[in-house]
């Protein structure tokens, strides 16, 4: 069973949230969902309750290829986090946007 915080989740985590984003926590899995409820023993709740919001990988070599680890959380890399967070409504675009500006400072170092 492989998980990884993803989203603004992910981007909280690393220090580049540039966002009011949501508490919610997004978290990749690579397995079945209901696996997981059991095996951590939670409940499915209605969305506007969650605290954890499980997204089944289909394309896990995506999610998983790079995991980085912050307090001992499994984390996407920071780029796939951009990716993830860019289609969102609201201020997804933006939260990506202000990632590829770090990255690109990265690159010009």
């Amino acid at each position: 069973m492989s998980f990884a915080l993803g989203y603004f989740g992910a981007c909280r985590m690393y220090d580049v949230l540039h966002t009011n984003a949501s508490p919610i926590w997004d978290v990749h899995i690579q397995g079945g969902i209901l696996k997981i409820e059991s095996l951590w023993n939670l409940q499915a709740c209605a969305e506007n309750e969650a605290q954890i919001n499980f997204i089944e990988s289909t394309r896990t070599s995506s999610f998983f290829r790079c995991i980085n680890r912050r307090q001992s959380l499994p984390m996407v890399d920071l780029i796939q986090s951009a990716l993830d967070v860019a289609p969102l409504p609201g201020r997804g675009r933006e939260q990506a946007e202000h990632i590829a500006e770090l990255v690109n400072r990265w690159e010009q170092q």
